[in-house]
């Protein structure tokens, strides 16, 4: 078990999405760079407490969370969508993360499975074992020290439990916990508040979560497509195409991208089929999520991309 001190105070101001945004933020494998031996004994013993952990070979050599050799291959990553699909049972979850109450930017929090960097990163891994799903977190140092961290359990959005989590490290400065829930759960999520807090319109958490099942869209969201080009290095722009569906209202979307946020994007009064946005300054890497308000301070996802050029 290893000391973790407090970095910061737990904000409890502004964030109406958390509820609504159940798939939200991308899964990569690390590095498998080899490590270099150390002639001096104490790394012999070192590499047995290793070999001893069942979670050893959970996490490769450089950090990276080894998933589906952690699973036995049970499961497929789609990488630019944070979605992980498990094939027995067949279910479908998402990742996503909020950072003081926002849209986590690449350079204040990431869900991925590379650990390996200097900024908090997490990645929540489910495995399925006697008839139940167990979310194994996987957190590196910055991750770990930023906050006391709780973990929260919700069925449509009911809460199913709360405990405070005690991180173990592992090796490669990465460190884990698992939650496996005792009531029916379909969303676990990581937070640096409480759940009164988390739940509490005005609050402003930091979270990495992951959501199971489809998510069913409620009677009035929009049912449309969207697609995504991409400048650029000299002309570093994203082009926003509405090309099916739904006609909206041009003042009920927003995009969101990496900490800041765009409203009516299209700048028309009736976004229908072929009308496009144009979104200056995009660097690669950038996360970018098409957000539909609903008039009644709910905020749902109807599209996302990673930014590739």
């Amino acid at each position: 078990m290893i000391d973790r001190t407090r970095r910061r105070t737990v904000a409890a101001t502004g964030c109406a999405l958390s509820g609504a945004l159940a798939g939200c933020t991308g899964a990569f494998f690390g590095s498998d760079d080899d490590a270099e031996p150390d002639d001096d004994g104490p790394n012999d013993a070192e590499s047995d407490d290793k070999d001893a952990d069942p979670l050893a070979d959970a996490v490769a050599d450089g950090a990276g969370v080894n998933y589906l050799a952690f699973i036995d291959d049970g499961a497929t990553v789609d990488e630019n969508r944070r979605r992980i699909t498990y094939s027995d049972p067949e279910t479908e979850f998402s990742l996503f993360a909020l950072s003081d109450g926002t849209f986590a930017s690449t350079d204040t929090l990431q869900v991925r499975r590379d650990l390996s960097t200097d900024v908090m990163t997490a990645f929540i891994a489910p495995e399925f074992d006697d008839g139940v799903f167990t979310y194994h977190v996987f957190a590196n140092d910055p991750f770990v020290e930023y906050a006391d961290w709780n973990a929260l359990t919700f069925e449509n959005r009911e809460s199913t439990g709360e405990r405070r989590i005690t991180f173990d490290e592992l090796h490669d400065d990465v460190s884990h916990f698992a939650v496996t829930p005792e009531r029916e759960t379909n969303n676990v999520v990581v937070t640096d508040t409480d759940r009164e807090t988390y739940e509490d319109p005005e609050s402003e958490p930091t979270i990495v979560g992951i959501s199971r099942g489809r998510r069913t869209e409620r009677e009035g969201v929009p049912d449309v497509s969207f697609t995504f080009e991409y400048g650029t290095e000299t002309d570093p722009t994203v082009e926003l195409t509405h090309t099916g569906g739904d006609s909206l209202e041009g003042d009920r979307i927003a995009i969101h991208l990496d900490g800041r946020s765009i409203s009516d994007p299209f700048a028309v009064e009736s976004v229908t089929t072929d009308e496009t946005a144009v979104i200056d300054d995009v660097p690669e890497g950038s996360r970018l999520f098409v957000i539909y308000h609903d008039g009644d301070g709910n905020g749902y996802l109807l599209a996302s991309a990673t930014v590739w050029r």
